[in-house]
């Protein structure tokens, strides 16, 4: 493991690579946006006054008329009408079906929506069609065909997209399902938590200091706070137990996890001992695809992971080899072929974006940048809001109040 370098070498080089990405040119040829079709918009949710998305060049591909809108799920989105009622329009801003008598929250998501009526919720459908009936007291974080629900006794349980419960209300706390699992709280009150699957089997007691899905049918769980972490799959099958330190999201087919270790320094006569924690990925069975060897890992998105060395984050393949070396001060996981990564001191750093060869795409310059979807990045300073299209050119800006 590489020793740590001094707070001057890592200002210098770090400014010596601001100015290098600053200075280089994009090399990255802009990726052409496919056109808009009706299961396919390539429109970024806005929700500015009189612009509800925007598209690749910035402008409003829908009819003015829809002045508020929501992310497109299934090429299906839920809008605002200038009349104030709500729609469902398809990804050619088409209007497929007026919604009346019903306040529909949060927009769709895996085609359905959360929807208000005379102060009980229901469920809709994508297609304008009342999936369960408005009869519950409070409805949340629907995913993955599931939403929470509250009993007049204030307990949390789950309901499918028919209003069938398929968790009984029974916990103090409820999360959105992941992967085939979902964290529920003890009822009584306690912070302990536990582990749910699909079929409405309780994985884990919620007796456990944490426990939390990482998606794709697993789980974590740490039973106590002094103690070691464990592996849980959506069965309910232990893959390891008592062995890890941490965990990341599962993704393309490993997990990120940590072991600790005790390293040894001499400091003249006296023996030093510390703990150190390393990260690898697992594979399902929970074997060691990339032994323990960085310092901090995320998972694979589009064959990378970024991870650190300690001195700097690159990205590596899943053979292990590093394959974007070692040079940001954080970097962060693919998506659409871009990756947001930070450069520069860690108190005074800026974010740019990455394409897969780690050619810059979007100028180091922005305090924050969001995660590329569907073709769209979110930028901040502080001083401007952006949107950026998948070229890493500003299609949008505000300045902030």
């Amino acid at each position: 493991m590489p020793g740590m370098p001094n707070r001057t070498t890592v200002m210098t080089a770090a400014a010596a690579l601001l100015a290098a990405l600053a200075s280089a040119p994009n090399r990255c040829p802009a990726l052409e946006p496919a056109a808009p079709t009706a299961e396919n918009p390539k429109v970024h949710c806005l929700n500015e006054p009189k612009l509800a998305y925007v598209d690749q060049q910035g402008r409003t591909p829908f009819d003015p008329k829809i002045v508020m809108g929501t992310p497109f799920s299934r090429g299906r989105a839920v809008v605002r009408l200038a009349g104030g009622e709500q729609a469902i329009i398809d990804g050619r801003g088409e209007v497929l079906v007026t919604l009346k008598d019903l306040d529909v929250r949060d927009g769709l998501v895996d085609g359905y929506a959360l929807f208000l009526k005379d102060g009980k919720y229901g469920l809709i459908s994508d297609d304008g069609k009342i999936s369960a009936e408005p009869r519950f007291r409070t409805l949340q974080s629907l995913s993955e065909g599931l939403a929470v629900y509250q009993d007049d006794d204030g307990k949390w349980g789950y309901v499918d997209a028919r209003g069938k419960v398929v968790v009984k209300a029974r916990y103090r706390r409820a999360l959105a399902f992941q992967g085939g699992l979902a964290e529920v709280g003890m009822a009584d009150g306690t912070e302990l938590c536990g582990l749910v699957n699909a079929e409405g089997r309780e994985l884990v007691p919620p007796t456990q200091y944490r426990a939390y899905p990482l998606g794709g049918g697993f789980g974590a769980v740490w039973p106590r706070r002094e103690g070691k972490m464990s592996l849980i799959d959506a069965s309910g099958k232990w893959i390891a137990r008592d062995k890890f330190e941490d965990f990341e999201d599962f993704s393309e087919g490993t997990i990120p996890a940590a072991i600790s270790f005790e390293e040894k320094t001499r400091q003249g006569p006296l023996l030093i001992t510390s703990q150190k924690k390393l990260w690898g990925f697992l594979d399902k069975q929970g074997n060691w695809t990339i032994k323990p060897q960085f310092l901090a890992a995320r998972g694979f998105a589009g064959g990378l992971a970024p991870v650190s060395t300690g001195a700097a984050w690159g990205y590596i393949n899943p053979q292990g080899a590093m394959v974007i070396p070692p040079q940001f001060s954080v970097a962060y996981g693919f998506s659409e072929g871009r990756a947001v990564i930070k450069v520069g001191d860690p108190r005074q750093d800026v974010c740019g974006v990455i394409d897969t060869r780690g050619a810059l795409v979007v100028p180091c310059r922005y305090s924050e940048v969001g995660a590329c979807t569907n073709g769209f990045h979110r930028a901040f300073t502080d001083k401007i809001d952006a949107v950026l299209n998948s070229s890493g050119q500003a299609i949008w800006q505000k300045n902030k109040p």
